[in-house]
């Protein structure tokens, strides 16, 4: 509901708005629910595959093989936090 509307805005509501076939989509597939993870478990939550316009830009080369497909973009190493200096347990606080 919300993304047809500015889609219509747009005059782009025959190509964007809805998860339809022939329509471009955005959207990310992470490897774990944040709604439902404990709060000091969503920094651990990884990407496995995001789409832009349709077209996947990032394929997590795990899930990649999982899916029969060849990993997409910049592959993370193991451990990898790029938010690390954010989040309180690297400052010393508590979650």
């Amino acid at each position: 509901m919300w993304t047809k509307w500015p889609s219509k805005a747009l005059l782009k509501e025959n190509d964007i708005g809805s998860l339809e076939v022939g329509k471009l989509a955005d959207f990310l597939i992470l490897d774990k629910d944040y709604l439902t993870v404990p709060i000091s478990d969503i920094p651990n939550i990884k990407p496995l595959m995001t789409v832009v316009g349709g077209k996947p830009v990032y394929l997590n080369d795990g899930y990649a093989k999982t899916i029969g497909k060849e990993p997409v973009g910049w592959q993370y190493e193991e451990g990898y936090k790029p938010w690390g200096p954010y989040i309180p347990e690297y400052q010393g606080g508590n979650m």
